[in-house]
């Protein structure tokens, strides 16, 4: 009983220590998002924040709705830490930011026009490219979670919030309306790539491996299927307001519920980053 004691203590301590990292590391990238969101608040009419708040829902919506934890069971998976594994993984996040960018750009003078906003087509069918930018992302961050190693996952997380902070009143003085947020989001999607290609220890390698396909499968038709009453529960309330109320009422609706979700956002981080390895 002692040995077996000993052996967990190791363990124990190390996800003590990565619980503390994560925590203070997503806790730093939140505050740098409040921040920017700040000044876009304090800085935009209340009707292009609440376009710019409309486009960020979308691409929160989108991105839950597409989700099959190709991320995740890179972490779980038995030969997760295999290069052609991780490379069929890159394939089908590439499917995924394709496919999703042209739902998007097809779909944009539609968006704009129930939102009453026609004149903002274009910004709709721009913000499409943030998820085919992330489509790819270099998947050796979540590699190394695998050994509870976080920190490459974290700085991926961190600089690329920290750099759209530092280029928003730039950009807002150069785009005073909601285009600044288009900006920045792709310029923030580049960067979130780019850092996980320089934190990664392989070469970036895509691959087509049917039975991983079919594993992805698998595991991601519960994720998939659960994203959809999260979509309504999460973000529902949030499409109504714009709906019926107008996007200076989302404005403020959007702002308010931001706040309350900051301290869920962490702890399910922290508790995935955590937890999924162990």
């Amino acid at each position: 009983m002692t040995s077996s004691s000993a052996n967990r203590s190791p363990l124990t301590a190390r996800v003590a220590s990565q619980g503390a990292l994560l925590f203070s590391g997503f806790a730093a990238a939140q505050a740098m998002s409040f921040a920017r969101n700040a000044i876009l608040g304090h800085a935009l009419a209340k009707g292009d924040f609440g376009l710019a708040a409309a486009l960020t829902l979308l691409l929160q919506m989108v991105e839950q709705l597409t989700d099959v934890g190709v991320d995740r069971l890179i972490v779980q998976a038995p030969d997760g830490d295999e290069p052609r594994f991780v490379a069929t993984q890159h394939t089908a996040l590439v499917l995924r930011g394709v496919l999703t960018a042209a739902l998007l750009y097809l779909a944009a003078n539609f968006l704009s026009h129930n939102l009453d906003a026609s004149g903002a087509a274009w910004a709709f069918a721009a913000i499409a490219a943030v998820p085919l930018i992330k489509g790819f992302q270099h998947l050796d961050v979540r590699r190394a979670q695998r050994r509870l190693d976080n920190r490459p996952y974290l700085v991926a997380e961190i600089v690329p919030q920290a750099m759209a902070l530092l280029l928003t009143l730039p950009v807002v003085a150069w785009v005073p309306n909601y285009g600044a947020v288009v900006l920045l989001s792709i310029g923030q999607a580049v960067a979130m790539v780019a850092m996980t290609h320089i934190m990664s220890e392989r070469c970036y390698q895509l691959a087509w491996d049917a039975p991983i396909f079919k594993r992805i499968a698998t595991f991601g038709w519960p994720i998939w299927l659960s994203a959809l009453p999260l979509v309504a529960v999460y973000q529902g309330d949030r499409m109504i307001v714009g709906h019926v109320l107008g996007l200076e009422a989302l404005a403020s609706y959007s702002a308010a519920f931001l706040l309350t979700m900051v301290p869920g956002l962490i702890a399910a981080k922290v508790g995935h980053a955590v937890m999924l390895p162990v």
